[in-house]
């Protein structure tokens, strides 16, 4: 199956880090970023190493031409898109 997978790639699981401040009170200490922080990982390489055409955004304006490479590779892609961890979508 030719799928373009796009991939937001910002080393963690931020949205946690909201619940885990709750249930301590409002305040994180010590080693807290251990619960949601994930070690910096290029998942295009690891995606091209399986296989897939993968592409690495770093910039807003890559993005247009990153998916439009990917959807003409003709085999499954990963559009991997390197995002900052503290920056979140508008909760719906």
């Amino acid at each position: 199956i030719n799928a373009v997978i796009v991939v937001n790639n910002n080393n963690s699981l931020n949205q946690e880090i909201g619940i885990y401040t709750d249930v301590y009170g409002g305040t994180l200490h010590g080693k807290h970023h251990e619960l949601w922080r994930f070690e910096d990982v290029n998942l295009s390489e690891v995606s091209r190493g399986l296989g897939a055409a993968a592409f690495r955004v770093e910039k807003p304006g890559q993005i247009g031409s990153a998916i439009e490479a990917a959807l003409e590779a003709g085999r499954p892609a990963v559009v991997e898109v390197v995002t900052d961890e503290l920056v979140r979508a508008p909760v719906a």
